[in-house]
């Protein structure tokens, strides 16, 4: 078959004297194969089905639909074209009654048909001997009976004006959100275009984090995310969030310094912190800590050795366990910073949705200072939608780390607001003060463990605040205030920079 459309192929491509005579020895060849069938035949015993044809006849009535075309039938003449007409019709009737003598009346050119190809198709179900009683005996296989009454149900509708024709829609749709002008400026200034992708820093369920540098010789960190070219709603609403946040220069936010598009994917620039993170220190990363005793959580578990260094580390404690734990004192230096930047992102109505020590990082060094990153604003991305559902056990799985920060209306009724955040803040800082993450129980990672846990914040039960820890009672009703089920009751970060806890220090 690959030979015969190169032949037809290269038959076409010629000039038109070359042309014709390949479409005349095209058409020989086509005579002489005729004759050959009905010679072969001829001598061949008949099956016990008379339409069935053999293997070798297909190849041939392949070729032929191909010679028939215009390609080589409009350079003929009227004489070889009637020859080779009458052979073809000769040997069809052949095939389907051998044993009758067909004589074929020669075509004059008023009648050539010039279309051959549909009249070779014609033919052949024109001379069809078998009657309907008898078509009647060959059964429809089941895919063959729902096709045919698949096309029974196009063609009905087709006829109603269900399919088939395009009509105006005369509906203003409002579904996707239109870019302003104002934004469209914003994103080509701040368009990555020159960067240079370095080492991998992390990798998420949803997002990977590289380092790279951009000109002149900065260098960033960048988060990118596969995205759904089609999802443009969800775009445009997290383009929405993104920009006002690059115009953001808190001290204590981690800048966005642009973004850029990848093929499928997009990438958020920011800046890098090459400090570490709060909960490096607090999972015990050693290049990190400082070890030290605390004489108020002196038992079997916590054992430690007392070292004089400088005055940010006196508030890290160590255990034999592995973990550390922050005295209150440092608590309180970074809980002001983050209500800082909280309350600055909460004034322009953006909510930060991923409040952990994860997302928090030093400064410098000296670990006196802090910036909270990694702001979510791409939940409303179809791949991030998978989260809305927390009755997947797998789901569960891949987001049990972050899961134990959620809101009881997250969970409840999947509706995440400013106070949402204050309620994360409140898991952050029982995180600081004890080493361990709420809810967590290191003898117990299972999905179903922490499918308990969705339950219990569901039904109204409240992380355990560590009373036991001799904390100051400013720092208990703190927590308290963060932990209240309803969040039109929860304090707004601007009010908590008010509270005693905060002012003391």
């Amino acid at each position: 078959m690959d030979i015969i459309r190169e032949t037809s192929y290269y038959a076409t491509q010629l000039e038109m004297n070359t042309l014709e005579n390949q479409a005349e020895r095209q058409l020989s060849f086509a005579n002489t194969w005729l004759k050959f069938v009905r010679k072969k035949k001829s001598t061949t015993i008949i099956s016990k089905y008379p339409t069935t044809l053999p293997m070798w006849l297909l190849p041939g009535i392949h070729f032929l639909r191909y010679v028939c075309s215009l390609h080589f039938t409009n350079y003929i003449n009227d004489e070889l074209f009637n020859t080779f007409y009458e052979n073809m019709q000769q040997t069809i009737n052949y095939l389907h009654n051998p044993n009758v003598n067909n004589e074929y009346k020669p075509l004059t050119p008023n009648t050539r048909p010039r279309k051959l190809s549909r009249s070779f198709q014609m033919s052949s179900s024109r001379k069809n001997p078998y009657n309907k009683l008898q078509k009647k005996k060959f059964k429809l296989t089941k895919i063959e009976e729902l096709e045919r009454m698949d096309r029974k149900i196009d063609r009905q509708r087709f006829k109603d004006g269900l399919i088939g024709k395009i009509k105006p829609s005369n509906e203003v749709s409002n579904k996707i959100p239109s870019i302003s002008k104002r934004m469209e400026q914003d994103l080509a200034c701040l368009k990555i275009r020159n960067f240079h992708k370095l080492n991998l820093l992390s990798r998420g369920q949803f997002a990977t984090t590289y380092k790279c540098t951009v000109e002149p010789n900065e260098v960033l960190c960048y988060k990118q995310y596969k995205i759904q070219h089609n999802d443009a709603a969800a775009i445009a609403k997290v383009l929405e969030q993104l920009v006002p946040l690059m115009h953001i220069g808190h001290e204590n936010l981690i800048k966005y310094r642009g973004i850029a598009l990848e093929h499928d994917h997009i990438l958020f620039f920011m800046e890098y912190c090459s400090h570490g993170t709060i909960a490096q220190i607090l999972f015990g990363t050693p290049s990190l800590l400082s070890s030290h005793v605390d004489i108020r959580r002196q038992s079997n578990s916590l054992v430690c050795s007392l070292n004089d260094t400088a005055s940010v580390d006196k508030g890290i404690i160590q255990t034999t366990a592995g973990f550390a734990f922050f005295e209150e004192f440092l608590v309180q230096h970074y809980l002001k910073q983050l209500l800082s930047a909280l309350s600055c992102l909460h004034e322009k109505e953006i909510i930060h949705r991923d409040i952990r020590n994860v997302n928090i990082f030093f400064k410098d060094a000296t670990k006196q200072s802090i910036k909270l990153g990694d702001v979510n604003f791409v939940y409303d991305f179809k791949f991030m939608k998978k989260q809305s559902s927390l009755l997947d056990m797998e789901a569960i799985a891949n987001i049990r780390e972050s899961i134990v920060f959620y809101a009881p209306e997250t969970i409840t009724q999947n509706e995440t607001t400013t106070k949402s955040d204050i309620w994360s803040l409140g898991c952050t800082l029982v995180h600081m003060l004890t080493g361990r993450i709420p809810w967590s129980n290191p003898s117990i990672a299972s999905s179903a463990y922490y499918w308990k846990v969705i339950n219990w914040v569901a039904n109204g039960i409240q992380p355990t605040i560590p009373t036991d820890l001799s904390l100051s009672n400013e720092c208990i009703n703190f927590l308290e205030q963060c932990f209240r089920n309803d969040p039109s009751l929860r304090p707004s970060s601007q009010e908590l920079l008010q509270h005693p806890f905060i002012k003391e220090n």
